[in-house]
């Protein structure tokens, strides 16, 4: 009976620790022979023009985070408006640094003259905010109920859109510790999205490149 492709995988990894090319395993929390579910894509055609149909600024913002940067959608509430940097283009999200693309730059700019507009004495420090919660004293993020109902207008739940995102990278480049690094993945999970039937025809490659190893 052949190994599981996680029993290569972490097998490697230990490899490259014990040479001292890497000095912490990705793979050490991969558990063998565990039962985990595999995403799936959304078709392409369901997502073409998906912003579209999405009638307020805010609602555009939340999906393009999630849809485009693969922003958790349980870290949407939490986004503050100092993790927001618009010179540099780029955004904190929990433990990842984001850099933003023009479109999402531009529903930023959009939403923040919106919100200032409709509540200019608003003094809530979280980027996103609702009738409820702008001039709210206690200054709450906004809820998951309120994330949930912009997504609704795409078709589409904020996890499928954000599980999307990761298996487009993972098609793209077929490296679990890619998508470790980009996304704040941990190994089990990009693991998972590797092994999807979209990527799992491609073996995991070691490059040597400069005499360092880039797995």
């Amino acid at each position: 009976m052949a190994a599981p492709p996680q029993a290569g995988l972490r097998s490697m990894f230990q490899a490259l620790k014990r040479e001292r090319v890497i000095f912490l395993d990705p793979a050490r929390t991969v558990h063998l022979g565990s039962k985990i579910s595999v995403p799936r894509a959304v078709p392409s055609d369901r997502i073409a023009g998906i912003l579209d149909s999405v009638p307020s600024g805010l609602g555009e913002l939340c999906v393009a985070l999630v849809a485009i940067h693969a922003v958790r959608p349980l870290t949407l509430p939490t986004l503050r408006t100092s993790d927001l940097n618009r010179a540099r283009g780029r955004v904190r999200a929990a433990s990842r640094l984001i850099y933003l693309d023009d479109l999402t730059l531009g529903l930023i700019a959009a939403w923040l003259r919106d919100r200032q507009r409709q509540w200019p004495h608003s003094t809530n420090p979280h980027l996103l905010v609702t009738r409820r919660t702008a001039m709210h004293a206690e200054h709450p993020p906004i809820t998951k109920f309120a994330v949930r109902y912009h997504f609704r207008f795409t078709g589409f739940t904020a996890q499928q859109l954000w599980s999307d995102r990761i298996l487009e990278e993972a098609r793209e480049i077929r490296d679990p510790v890619h998508l470790m690094r980009v996304f704040g993945l941990s190994a089990t999970t990009a693991v998972k999205y590797v092994q999807t039937p979209q990527c799992i025809q491609v073996s995991f490659r070691i490059l040597d490149i400069g005499g360092a190893v880039w797995v």
